[in-house]
């Protein structure tokens, strides 16, 4: 099941396209440059586009992991096997071959899916790989995230916080400096699981209106409004939906 099923915002525009792959290839990158800089002005595109192409690629090395989980019977949850699993992936990442694995991928029928989608106010990329966040890959990512956010420059970054038990996480953190640098809320950029069709969706909103309202400042203003507890609301809404349109 696509994405766009879970969606109704993505079902209620006409202006959406939907690409599934298996690798990065040269018609994926020219789709990717077409789509943004129809959506923004070049100077923003360049670098958007360096945003877009690391969030494909991380799409690619989770299938990857996947693949490897697979046939080699790695179960996450189970004592010991996550590390175990992550030096069989090393090992294939260090080996990686584009064409060898694409193939592998579509066998196996693990690809991602990317979704261009222009709206009124907003364009947006999804982009969803088969398989949620296992918890060892959501902790981490948050970390990235809120360590990018103390830190000026990619070199920063480096220094203070990459690690090497999945890679250096520089790609996060490439995205969100890049973001800030451009003057955009690098919060526009997300990733998190759709656990009813079990993906985990990489999302970037690019505004084209200055009073678009990303579904983090909604959440922070319905706390305020409300007075409410916000893991409480946060539980409220995971449940309930919050549409990342304020259409």
């Amino acid at each position: 099941m696509s994405l766009i099923d879970s969606l109704p915002e993505l079902q209620q525009r006409f202006e959406t396209e939907c690409i599934t792959g298996a690798s990065l290839t040269d018609e994926l990158e020219e789709r990717i440059e077409s789509f943004l800089f129809s959506s923004v002005d070049g100077s923003v595109a360049g670098p958007l586009q360096t945003v877009v192409r690391e969030l494909v690629q991380n799409s690619i090395k989770a299938n990857l992991k996947r693949l490897v989980f697979f046939r080699n019977d790695i179960n996450p949850l189970r004592p010991g096997d996550y590390g175990r699993g992550m030096e069989q992936f090393h090992r294939s990442l260090a080996d990686y071959d584009r064409y060898y694995f694409a193939s592998e991928f579509n066998r196996e029928n693990i690809r991602f899916e990317m979704i261009f989608s222009i709206h009124r106010r907003v364009s947006v990329l999804h982009i969803s790989n088969p398989g949620r966040l296992f918890r060892q890959e959501d902790e981490r990512i948050r970390r990235k995230f809120l360590a990018s956010e103390k830190v000026q420059g990619l070199y920063q970054f480096y220094l203070n916080y990459s690690d090497m038990a999945e890679g250096s996480g520089m790609g996060i953190a490439l995205a969100h400096i890049l973001l800030k640098q451009l003057g955009l809320d690098p919060r526009l950029l997300s990733i998190f699981t759709e656990e009813r069709l079990d993906l985990t969706v990489s999302r970037l909103i690019i505004p084209r209106s200055s009073d678009y309202r990303s579904p983090r400042q909604r959440f922070e203003n319905l706390v305020k409004e409300r007075q409410s507890d916000p893991q409480v609301l946060r539980e409220h809404l995971r449940i309930a939906g919050m549409p990342f349109l304020d259409e």
